[in-house]
């Protein structure tokens, strides 16, 4: 129980923006690549055919298939993910919050389980039950969830070393970002919002494990373009 309480405490932290980020009670280990696609950028197949290949992914995950799992593009799921997140619904977000708070382990789960219905790509959701079911000894369960968090990572990093504009890490949600510097243990000190060449851009300033500050560069274009379809904003259609 004192695991999943540090755990909850880190996942809290890593859905508040700008707030210090800690390191993760496990981290996922590296899983093998059964396809180059799994940390390759979407492929131009269209909106549709995203759509499509995240309702296959979240089957094949319902499935608890792990083979199949392991050969998921996770950057079609990801932007799949994002196109679909119109029709979700934000209560089962709220909740999720709520039982991290109070650290019930059986509305922990009824409530990350409530959340992967709606948004199969939710790294916290995934990380606090792979760590629940480790602990409970569910070890085929836990390696599906540890499987999906790996490659959701991979496919993050995959896109660039968010170094420069240049380099950018492209997200789909704005959570990827805090996820992100959650995993490499960072302390996120400020977000910003710039703009380059047409694109738009999340810069994160950072403090690592070493107290080096440093800047991060997430590509927000595509997200910026969808959150301004949602809301009708001229010069979104394209």
């Amino acid at each position: 129980m004192t695991k999943l309480v540090a755990l909850v405490g880190l996942v809290l932290l890593a859905l508040s923006a700008c707030t210090p980020i800690g390191a993760a009670t496990r981290e996922p280990a590296p899983v093998p690549s059964a396809r180059a696609a799994a940390t390759s950028s979407p492929t131009p197949a269209g909106d549709a055919d995203d759509l499509a290949y995240y309702r296959r992914a979240a089957q094949v995950l319902a499935s608890k298939d792990i083979a199949q799992a392991v050969a998921i593009d996770f950057a079609r799921f990801r932007r799949g993910s994002m196109l679909r997140s119109h029709a979700s619904d934000p209560k089962a977000q709220g909740e999720f919050l709520a039982a991290l708070k109070s650290g019930d382990p059986i509305a922990l789960r009824k409530a990350a389980d409530a959340v992967l219905a709606e948004d199969a790509v939710h790294v916290s959701a995934h990380i606090v039950l792979m760590n629940l079911d480790q602990e409970a000894g569910h070890s085929a369960d836990a390696k599906l969830h540890e499987t999906v968090v790996a490659g959701i990572f991979r496919s993050v990093l995959g896109s660039g070393d968010g170094r420069s504009s240049q380099t950018a890490i492209r997200v789909y949600f704005v959570r990827e970002e805090y996820d992100l510097m959650r995993f490499f243990g960072a302390q996120v000190l400020m977000q910003s919002l710039r703009r380059e060449g047409g694109r738009s851009f999340d810069v994160l300033r950072v403090k690592d494990k070493k107290g080096q500050e440093r800047e991060f560069y997430f590509d927000i274009t595509e997200l910026f373009a969808e959150e301004g379809k949602r809301f009708g904003l001229p010069g979104s259609s394209s």
